[in-house]
């Protein structure tokens, strides 16, 4: 952090006489007058930036503002905010942002000051401190703090200028006693990943995934999937054709005496996989449906597949074929601990997420699907009913792209589901999709989805030592038309941006 020394400048002050304030107050009441009778009016944020520069002497150096970090202004309660990061961290304040509970939190010196955004007070050492305005989150995405309240309550003295449109800001003085009292304080606990280094952050973040993650096996999906093969599907991304434990099942299934209903079940419906997935999730550990009317309604095509599920797995033996199998799939679940915390301690720290919002998910690889495919079933998947479930497909090595990829929609796709309004405000953007494009198969081909896959796409390869802006342009070229934007903004813009995640978002769906 960067030590502000101390400043010898002074400041003067005026000693005016009573007649003195008494004109000044006269020509202050015409000012005011004037005002109103031109019918002018409290520009907005960004006005108020541009037309009041405003200047910043913290202990006798003048604090750089810019474009990209945003400057200074004066709000509607005529006081004024200065943006949140530069000016703090300048203070040798260590800052902090927690975008969920939308408060902005800075720790010096055993001090914490707590800003939370939109509410007229902050909370020094836990004890709420009322103000007479409120910290915002501009237009441009960026925090501003009230600088006089907050920085007194670390114990600085603030002068204002009005002439010159500056702040003067002076640090506390350092104490000359040289008494100790007897018993000292306990200092209060800072905030959580406030006073870490980078790395340090990254080995916490590590750590809470390691402890949030379960890897398991789920006899429901082995099961689904099972019968998905069994009666027709063929799908496959390897041009080697399936991975060998989905080869040696279905080998085993086929050499069964089984007499099912519909043994071209799948070939038959010919629907995509996602609709069995779908389908699943709203089945309870019986795999039978928990409201029949839901799938019909959702899912009318999909409507027997429970019975026939349950008629396969009781023909199959699927408990004993799912148990022959488990080393095979206990292997293929190894390759992926433990090196995959620390990658997806990178995306954490990368998109701000804290330590003690870190996901909690299940852990799966289905060996039954196709290689490099993989997707995230939200908490009301039916059979398991124990939270977020992460399914990847197999692959030869650990598949850091698609473990990035489903990671990536735990921490996104819920703040796309709170943004879908405005999202579904741009679905006239679907017309540039390419017709025949990837976008528009069965899977996606809906504007929501193409908006949240653009999003994931453009960050899936951000820490993979690759050619990233090559899959951009490919991922841009398949029909995802906004990867290449969401690439850009992220790059040029995210490192700056103060608000959180949600705001930043919010901001991009803007400015398209």
């Amino acid at each position: 952090m960067k030590t502000m020394e101390k400043s010898k400048t002074k400041i003067s002050t005026k000693t005016y006489s009573s007649k003195t304030k008494e004109t000044t107050q006269f020509i202050t009441i015409l000012i005011l007058l004037t005002v109103l009778a031109a019918g002018l009016f409290i520009p907005p944020i960004q006005e108020a930036m541009a037309q009041s520069p405003i200047t910043i002497i913290l202990n006798g150096e003048a604090l750089a503002f810019t474009e990209s970090s945003g400057r200074p202004f004066i709000d509607a309660n005529n006081r004024t905010l200065v943006p949140f990061r530069i000016a703090l961290e300048s203070f040798g304040a260590q800052v902090y942002w927690n975008h969920q509970s939308r408060i902005a939190t800075a720790w010096k010196d055993g001090t914490i000051v707590e800003v939370p955004i939109g509410q007229p007070h902050i909370f020094v050492n836990g004890q709420l401190t009322p103000n007479d305005t409120e910290a915002v989150i501009a237009s441009d995405g960026r925090t501003y703090l009230p600088i006089r309240k907050v920085m007194e309550a670390f114990g600085a003295r603030v002068l204002w200028d009005g002439g010159t449109q500056t702040v003067y800001i002076y640090s506390p003085l350092e104490p000359t006693s040289d008494i100790i009292p007897d018993e000292i304080p306990p200092e209060p606990a800072a905030p959580d990943d406030l006073y870490t280094t980078d790395e340090q952050q990254l080995q916490r973040l590590a750590e809470r995934l390691e402890e949030n993650i379960t890897f398991i096996r789920d006899p429901a999906l082995f099961a689904l999937y099972a019968f998905m093969n069994y009666t027709g599907y063929e799908e496959e991304n390897n041009p080697e054709g399936f991975h060998s434990v989905r080869r040696v099942i279905l080998q085993d299934l086929q050499r069964m005496d089984l007499q099912l209903t519909e043994p071209h079940y799948y070939r038959r419906k010919g629907l995509p996989y996602s609709n069995y997935i779908a389908a699943l999730s709203e089945m309870d550990n019986q795999l039978q449906y928990r409201d029949p009317r839901k799938i019909e309604a959702l899912l009318p095509e999909l409507v027997d597949l429970d019975q026939r599920l349950r008629e396969f797995v009781d023909q199959a033996a699927i408990t004993n074929l799912y148990e022959k199998y488990q080393d095979e799939y206990r292997q293929a679940m190894a390759m992926y601990h433990p090196e995959m915390y620390e990658y997806l301690a990178k995306y954490t720290h990368f998109l701000r997420v804290p330590t003690r919002d870190v996901p909690e998910f299940s852990f799966l690889l289905n060996l039954q699907e196709s290689y490099w495919r993989g997707y995230f079933l939200g908490k009301n998947y039916g059979p398991m009913d124990n939270g977020n479930v992460m399914v990847l497909g197999p692959s030869d090595e650990l598949n850091y792209r698609l473990l990035a990829h489903e990671y990536l929609h735990s921490l996104i796709t819920p703040i796309h589901l709170e943004l879908r309004e405005e999202i579904e405000s741009l679905s006239y953007m679907m017309m540039q999709v390419p017709r025949g494009s990837q976008a528009l198969n069965a899977v996606y081909n809906n504007w929501f989805t193409i908006f949240d896959e653009s999003t994931i796409r453009a960050l899936d390869s951000w820490f993979i030592n690759t050619n990233q802006e090559e899959i951009v342009r490919q991922e841009t070229e398949t029909g995802f038309i906004l990867t290449q934007y969401f690439y850009d903004r992220f790059q040029n813009d995210w490192e700056d941006f103060n608000g959180t995640l949600e705001d930043f978002i919010r901001q991009l769906i803007r400015d398209l």
